[in-house]
């Protein structure tokens, strides 16, 4: 009888250290889980490059299927946490030579600046002005910034699989006294390479409005690179496709790119 019981008091040892490691992990697991602005923190922090210079085609469908397409080059440049950014318009000969002049604040609204040919004058993007479209795209004002993290209370939602990569998914809300044309972003992110291969926008009155869609991902010069991309008005059934036909990262780019100056030269 001892033995049988010795054993008996094993198993019931065993079965309690087994238990209390499994809780153990668990609350590892749930103490170093990320948590949605972790996550929205991860996709702002990730490699990008000092630097890049591209040229993307650009594709607007109406809700006919008629599409019209531009070419567009751009360049960008770090200094330190943010960005300066010119983008110019190649073709077609209605807008070539447009500009649009990005600078990145840290502690207030960032600078836009647009070039028009046919006025000759620099147009500056003020606050209300940027839930307008960006040159006739599905795309706005506001939509060309690099939002900051800190602009919106941000949940994880959950994980959700697509094309066969792990995503996790995250609601983000501006905050109040945070000027935006949304009411809330979802937004699914890739957990191995933190980039958004979806992102909904929803309207002032909730209603979802906007769907961005990744459709290719590329690891150029070893930096992930969204290649290929769609912005679907859902509302209104227009699309705006950016297809990069060629990007370099971390080049030397001069500073006067991202001066006024250099962006009436069209």
């Amino acid at each position: 009888m001892k033995n049988g019981e010795n054993i008996k008091s094993g198993g019931k040892r065993l079965v309690s250290a087994l238990t209390a490691i499994l809780f153990i992990i668990s609350l590892s697991g749930t103490a170093l889980a990320l948590t949605g602005k972790e996550i929205m923190q991860n996709v702002h922090d990730r490699d990008t490059g000092k630097s890049s210079a591209s040229k993307t085609k650009m594709v607007i469908v109406n809700d006919k299927g008629q599409e019209r397409v531009r070419e567009v080059q751009a360049v960008r440049k770090e200094y330190g946490d943010l960005n300066k950014s010119l983008i110019r318009f190649l073709a077609p000969a209605d807008v070539k030579g447009t500009g649009f002049l990005l600078w990145e604040n840290k502690d207030k609204d960032d600078d836009q600046f647009l070039y028009m040919p046919a006025t000759g004058k620099v147009r500056r993007i003020t606050s209300s002005s940027k839930s307008e479209r960006f040159m006739g795209t599905e795309f706005t004002y506001e939509d060309m910034e690099n939002r900051k993290v800190e602009k919106d209370d941000h949940k994880l939602l959950g994980e959700e699989t697509i094309d066969g990569h792990k995503c996790y998914k995250v609601q983000s809300i501006p905050k109040a006294g945070e000027e935006s044309q949304y009411s809330k972003f979802v937004s699914w992110i890739r957990a191995d390479i933190w980039v958004p291969v979806k992102v909904e926008f929803y309207d002032e009155d909730g209603a979802l409005l906007k769907v961005l869609k990744v459709k290719k991902i590329e690891k150029i010069q070893n930096i992930w690179t969204t290649s290929e991309s769609e912005m679907h008005n859902v509302q209104k059934d227009w699309k705006t496709i950016l297809v990069i036909e060629k990007i370099q990262y971390n080049l030397k780019i001069e500073d006067n790119y991202f001066t006024e100056r250099y962006l009436k030269q069209g």
